[in-house]
């Protein structure tokens, strides 16, 4: 605008695009600079010394560092607001923490609904997740062996147990006091600066107590890292990968300056659910992106070797509110009556594709394995004179006709925006290796299709679904038009997302497929829209189905979402099986049980593969 300060379209493109904001700091004199949020290794751009008055930037996210004119920067991510205040008193600091200032908080927590309000005071967190080393000071300080820390009863399943038969389950490796992924009553050699893992939350909370703090509660962890920053932190963060990091190493930066919330560890918060269970937030490195903003529970006493935590210190009371369990969101299915068949025979033309043909193509072998070979294929998809793309893993020791499998992946992979490194992978691989095919196509607002950036269940709408139903249809065309699939034994495997959604999408088809498998699945707790709701499709699925869950998933709840699911299905009860896990929102965690029960099902209703 300086340079052409008369140019009107340019004036309304900076009213559209920018905004203006004061800065104020709590020092004077202190420089301002800002860095866009996801390219942390660009230079910063200084925006002049506090105060500033309606200084003008571009709408985005980024990361602010103000610099006192002695001292050392301040380097944190808040959201942009109108006014901008900084606090960069050091004084006010707890070694190793960053302030959160006092604040009425209220959000919408996905599967959980509205917590808050609560007047929360003025609160230290931990810029990073508690290290090994730090941990190691607990544990040579006698910390196992002194109760004052241990402030809550030990109780594991509704019984509660003694000190010394509590005790005797914190042992590492060797049988030592220590978290379950050391050896020795030590960490791991070099690993001091990694996160510890390995911990309960008994032992969380007694290390808390040991520095003078606590664990967050479930909104304090949540106003230190608010749900609506997912899609720009889980992008910089340790999150879907294969190892735990240093903690810091990755550029995943909250509002106030936090490391590490989303992913690498997972991290134990002080409230319970209504079961007695323990929240525990951020998800961990092999961790869908999504639980970032969702939510975990488990047993107080697991401790999981992704399993970490970070503390709190508040300079104020808590509202009591905010350390009482947390009631999940629910839904009285009992008294959900389904849609009336005329009503359901409208919801079949709505699902209808529009008939045109498939138009298959082989765009190639995309990838090669001792175990099977890729086939990229692009095909019709029956709506808006669209095409679209799908991988077909196809097993190298098997001759044809395959057996053949449609596979709907998770809301993991709504972070991934290429599908030539696709995700979920781990959910149906062994099925391959068994010697079938699995077809894994690229549905609507997922990978390079991502168009209206949704999330499954209440922010979904309606187009979509109708949309990925076709999608599911068009794959089992495709599978049918190959002369080498065996088009009478054809399945479905949904994970999370694709088996929540995939009870609208196997009902419509279920005249094609022998059997459906719903993993990490079950009815979302919202009211969806007319149209959209699976528990109007649920009671006409006669085929058989295999429910796989994890007993402690916080996102489709055992008693909430699950069995209300296995309950309405009109699959006959000798054709419906549900096998529950000791796991959280993650099935494959015990791959062998999963595998076993997957595998079993298939060669119950598809046949064996010789």
């Amino acid at each position: 605008l300086s340079y052409a300060p008369g140019d009107t379209a340019l004036q309304r493109f900076a009213a559209i695009n920018a905004r203006k904001v004061d800065v104020t700091a709590s020092v004077a004199g202190a420089t301002v600079e800002i860095q866009d949020y996801l390219t942390p290794d660009s230079g910063w751009v200084r925006l002049g010394t506090a105060p500033l008055a309606q200084v003008t930037i571009p709408k985005g996210y980024y990361r602010w560092r103000v610099t006192p004119p002695t001292g050392a920067p301040v380097i944190m991510a808040p959201q942009v607001r109108p006014r901008m205040r900084f606090t960069l008193d050091s004084a006010a600091r707890t070694a190793g923490m960053v302030r959160v200032p006092a604040q009425n908080y209220a959000d919408y927590i996905v599967f959980i609904g509205w917590v808050g309000p609560f007047a929360l005071p003025d609160f230290d967190i931990d810029r990073d997740e508690v290290t090994n080393a730090a941990f190691q000071e607990f544990v040579d300080a006698g910390g196992y062996r002194t109760m004052r820390y241990w402030t809550e009863p030990f109780v594991d399943h509704g019984d509660t147990l003694t000190w010394e038969a509590a005790q005797a389950r914190f042992r590492d490796g060797s049988g030592r006091t220590g978290p379950a992924t050391w050896s020795s009553g030590h960490y791991p050699e070099g690993q001091g600066d990694v996160p510890v893992a390995g911990i309960s939350w008994y032992e969380a909370a007694a290390y808390a107590a040991f520095r003078g703090n606590t664990l967050p509660t479930m909104a304090q962890w949540h106003a230190a890292a608010p749900p609506e920053l997912t899609r720009y932190i889980v992008t910089m963060s340790n999150m879907s990968r294969d190892r735990v990091a240093r903690v810091g190493s990755f550029n995943g930066l909250g509002p106030y300056g936090t490391h590490d919330m989303a992913g690498n560890v997972r991290e134990w918060v002080m409230n319970a659910n209504d079961a007695g269970a323990r929240f525990i937030l951020g998800g961990a490195y092999p961790s869908p992106g999504y639980l970032y903003a969702e939510s975990e529970t488990l047993p107080p006493f697991d401790r999981s070797p992704i399993n970490g935590m970070r503390s709190v210190h508040n300079f104020g009371p808590l509202p009591a509110d905010a350390t009482r369990p947390v009631r999940m969101l629910t839904r009285d299915f009992s008294r959900v009556a389904p849609v009336s068949d005329a009503v359901f025979a409208a919801y079949r033309v709505m699902y209808a594709d529009d008939g045109s043909l498939l138009q298959a193509t082989v765009d190639g072998v995309v990838e090669q394995t001792p175990d099977w070979r890729v086939e990229k294929v692009t095909y019709a998809t029956g709506y808006r004179q669209e095409r679209m793309s799908a991988y077909l893993f196809i097993p190298t020791h098997v001759k044809p006709p395959y057996q053949a499998v449609v596979f709907f992946p998770s809301a993991r992979i709504l972070f991934l925006q290429d599908s030539r490194s696709l995700g979920d992978i781990g959910y149906f691989d062994y099925i391959v290796h068994s010697g079938r095919a699995v077809l894994y196509p690229i549905y609507q607002d997922t990978y390079e299709r991502r168009r209206k950036r949704t999330m499954p269940g209440v922010s979904q709408d309606l187009e979509l679904t109708t949309q990925r139903a076709k999608d599911v249809s068009r794959a089992l065309d495709y599978l049918q038009s190959r002369p080498d699939v065996a088009t009478d034994r054809l399945a479905y495997l949904g994970v999370s997302m694709g088996a929540a959604e995939g009870v609208i999408y196997t009902t419509l088809v279920q005249d094609r497929l022998r059997t459906a498998v719903f993993l990490d699945g079950g009815f979302f707790l919202n009211t969806p829209k007319a149209g959209a709701d699976p528990a109007d499709f649920a009671p006409r699925m006669k085929k058989p189905v295999l429910m796989v869950n994890g007993r402690f998933d916080a996102t489709f709840g055992y008693e909430e979402a699950q069995l209300p699911l296995l309950r309405m299905l009109g699959t006959p009860a000798a054709d419906k099986q549900h096998v529950v896990l000791q796991t959280s929102h993650d099935v494959t965690i015990e791959r062998h049980a999963l595998t076993r029960s997957v595998l079993g099902w298939l060669d119950k209703y598809l046949g064996r593969v010789e």
